[in-house]
């Protein structure tokens, strides 16, 4: 990358440059040369060299590829000098002279991975002073480089007002996982203001609401004030321990208690946990209480960046490798939304194999019970969903057809003998038990459990074999409000059970109610916006444990963009092709033979186990459970149909009569199946985290705050806590303050009760820390 320039014409050479008034600092070999690392330089660099308001401004800072060096980007005054100047400047006002051959405004920089960077503004992208380019383009196209004699720029700094008042928030790095490497940016200005508010009044407000440090233990609270206020000092450890010493009990507690180590520690401790888009809904209320005007803008696009970074991330992990059938479904699609389209085709590739099961690492046998939910803006491209969805679910709508058939029949019958008196006299009409397995989103309850009731097929050996009935809806909106106008919230408890297969049951005195226990088997795949999701999913529902079941994904919206011009012949392959694979899905039946990948899965639950408590990271290890489920039924589709197509070239060089294996028979586990499978779970627990990982933490906080256990201390414990642990009746009579006589019956109870155990005469031993 040429951070500095552009070029005039295909050749990259000092001659041709046009600058672009961005100037790079490039330090080497920092431990051998200066005994520093680049992120100890880095955290060198003054805070007001970061406030876009001033002449100078980073946009960029990160690690060097060989590990020792350091690389800054920056804009240029071009009043005070050329690059160089620049240059000769920050390497002053660092104490480290950096690379004098970066002069050349032509030099190439290796691009790193995001590890690397610890920050970035997204200006960097589109960054162009004209003025610069106009003053300095001539004298570099002749080759005149070299810094001035003196300096333009003071190597104090002190051309630049060193507070930070009024600054914006700056656009950090995006990373799929940020934390708190690459936060800190120096102090924080105590006189300092968050969007127009100082900070001392934020912290006032905070302590106003949230008065709870007042009782019991207090670092629980310090936690948790630490963990909400990162948030307005970038996830910064340094400044957040500024920021909390603002309070005044925190300073009260730090003066009486003279433990600054337990203040620093809570607030290394907070800036270790995720970091998240979006504010908790605790500093929310304390920042709109402070005067602070919301920035719900600024956040969506910032939250809309993010996203599109991580699309792009999963578009290079998958693309180049993507398997068949979804190297089929993404004909014609946007390859940034290969993840939502993986989910809804792999969705409905499982609901067909719904006479198939396998053995999971439980012991137990294993259903694939998928819920898929794609998010985008209207008019983003999510039409994509039903178009798949009337290929591949034909073979399950085609099956269908006789039931409903004879169901209209059924109806027609009795609104007849309500009408004709010829038509009462003769037999009894019979309700035809039929499974119908494709179902509308306005189905009521009623029909839905007598639909679960007869989604069964008898097996060779006799046994009901219960099949998955399937929803899907373009329109999460009309979703949220179907079941016959009753209110989508009857069947949520329904769609928790469906991803275990739980059991639910139905004894209504109504005569045409279903009345019997039943397990249930149902998948669906819905598409909507962020407005029906926020309804679906909120902070009073969202510890129900749905958030954790669906498989959800957003659209990258093709903004500004016309549809690319489709080919009929092309999408006339992919169709044929689909459904072939579908009505060969739809046959499926019996143990699929994939054990390895279900091993694989484990090691992938485990490994983000131990992630998860190496940063003790809960949201993490909630996610990760059933992120391993998903993680095989998307990747099962893969196998199978690569078996299909096996079975078929067999097929066609087979001798008459030769019998073909199964296609089970023929199913084998790849290693690129695994490295598929590993991308699946990544982008499962990512996606649920980044829409749903926020609100989790509210939920939980607002839980633990109204489920706060009260502490039951009675003398009887307080006198065994503060017993040795092996004690004579003497130590009982002077802790408990009580008599000989008294003692021997306490002692007495103790033992009754399994507390204590005598060691010898009169010498017994504790056997718990304390008693209730």
């Amino acid at each position: 990358m040429m951070f500095c320039c552009t070029f005039d014409g295909n050749k990259r050479a000092q001659a041709n440059v046009r600058l672009n008034g961005l100037f790079m600092y490039d330090a080497d070999e920092l431990k051998e040369k200066h005994g520093t690392t680049p992120r100890e330089l880095f955290d060198k660099i003054p805070q007001w060299l970061f406030d876009d308001k001033q002449q100078r401004h980073i946009l960029y800072a990160g690690m060097t590829p060989s590990g020792d060096g350091l690389r800054v980007v920056c804009t240029c005054d071009p009043e005070k000098g050329n690059l160089a100047d620049h240059q000769q400047w920050l390497g002053t006002l660092l104490g480290v002279a950096c690379d004098k051959s970066v002069k050349d405004a032509s030099r190439g920089s290796f691009v790193v991975s995001h590890d690397y960077i610890y920050y970035v503004d997204k200006q960097i992208f589109n960054y162009h002073n004209e003025e610069y380019s106009e003053k300095y383009n001539d004298c570099y196209r002749s080759g005149a480089t070299a810094a001035s004699v003196s300096p333009a720029l003071p190597a104090d700094g002190s051309a630049v007002p060193a507070d930070v008042s009024g600054r914006k928030d700056r656009a950090m790095a995006v990373q799929l996982h940020p934390t708190a490497e690459g936060g800190d940016r120096g102090l924080l200005s105590l006189d300092a203001d968050y969007h127009g508010v100082a900070y001392q009044k934020i912290v006032n407000v905070y302590c106003a609401r949230h008065p709870d440090y007042a009782q019991g233990d207090r670092h629980p609270h310090l936690l948790k004030m630490a963990g909400r206020l990162r948030y307005i000092v970038d996830n910064s450890p340094e400044k957040l321990k500024q920021l909390v010493r603002l309070a005044q009990y925190v300073q009260e507690w730090e003066q009486k208690e003279k433990n600054t180590k337990e203040i620093d520690d809570a607030c290394e401790t907070a800036c270790q946990q995720r970091f998240y888009m979006g504010k908790p809904k605790a500093l929310q209320d304390v920042l709109a209480r402070a005067g602070v005007k919301p920035t719900a803008t600024t956040d969506e696009q910032e939250r809309q960046a993010m996203q599109e970074a991580a699309n792009r991330v999963f578009k290079e992990r998958l693309m180049p490798t993507l398997p068949e059938p979804y190297k089929t479904v993404m004909l014609g699609l946007n390859p940034l939304n290969v993840v939502p389209a993986v989910y809804v085709s792999g969705t409905m590739m499982c609901t067909l194999m719904t006479r198939t099961h396998y053995l999971h690492y439980t012991g137990e046998m294993q259903r694939m019970n998928p819920q898929a939910e794609v998010i985008g803006p209207p008019a983003s491209g999510k039409s994509f969903a039903d178009q798949l969805n009337r290929i591949i679910m034909e073979p399950m709508k085609t099956a269908d057809e006789m039931a409903r058939k004879a169901e209209k029949h059924y109806k027609d019958e009795r609104n007849e003998r309500q009408t004709s008196t010829k038509a009462q006299k003769g037999d009894a009409v019979k309700r035809p038990e039929l499974p119908i397995l494709y179902l509308p989103t306005n189905t009521s309850n009623s029909i839905f459990f007598r639909r679960l009731s007869n989604a069964k097929e008898e097996m060779a050996d006799g046994t009901q074999w219960p099949l998955h009935l399937y929803m899907f809806d373009s329109e999460l909106a009309s979703a949220n409000k179907g079941g016959g106008g009753g209110d989508w919230k009857e069947k949520r408890d329904l769609e928790l059970k469906a991803f275990h297969n739980e059991e639910t049951g139905v004894d209504y005195a109504n005569q045409d109610s279903v009345n019997e226990m039943m397990n249930v088997y149902w998948n669906t795949v819905t598409t909507g916006t962020k407005v029906a999701l926020s309804k679906k999913f909120t902070l009073q529902n969202i510890n129900d444990g749905l958030c954790l079941r669906v498989a959800i994904a957003p659209m990258v919206s093709d903004n500004f963009k016309m549809l690319q011009r489709g080919d009929a012949q092309l999408m006339a392959q992919r169709r044929a092709r689909l459904l072939s694979w579908a009505y060969d899905l739809w046959a499926l039946s019996g143990e699929l033979p994939i054990q390895k990948l279900v091993d694989y899965s484990w090691d992938l639950c485990n490994e983000a186990a131990q992630q998860a408590e190496e940063r003790n990271d809960l949201v993490l290890d909630t996610l990760r459970r059933r992120a391993a489920l998903y993680a095989v039924w998307f990747t099962v589709p893969v196998i199978a149909v690569r078996a299909i197509e096996e079975r078929r070239r067999k097929a066609q060089h087979a001798k008459e009569g030769e019998e073909l294996p199964s296609v089970t028979d023929l199913m084998e586990i790849t290693n690129s199946d695994l490295d598929f499978c590993r991308v699946m779970f990544d982008s499962v627990i990512y996606w649920q985290d980044s829409f749903f990982g926020q609100m989790l933490q509210d939920a939980w906080e607002n839980g633990d705050k109204a489920f706060t256990p009260r502490v039951r201390a009675t003398r009887n414990s307080e006198g065994y806590a503060m017993l040795p642990q092996e004690f004579k009746n003497s130590d009982v009579q002077q802790r408990l303050n009580i008599s000989q006589s008294a003692a021997g019956q306490q002692i007495e109870r103790w033992q009754k009760s399994g507390y204590i155990q005598r060691v010898r005469q009169g010498v017994y031993k504790k056997v718990f820390d304390y008693i209730v």
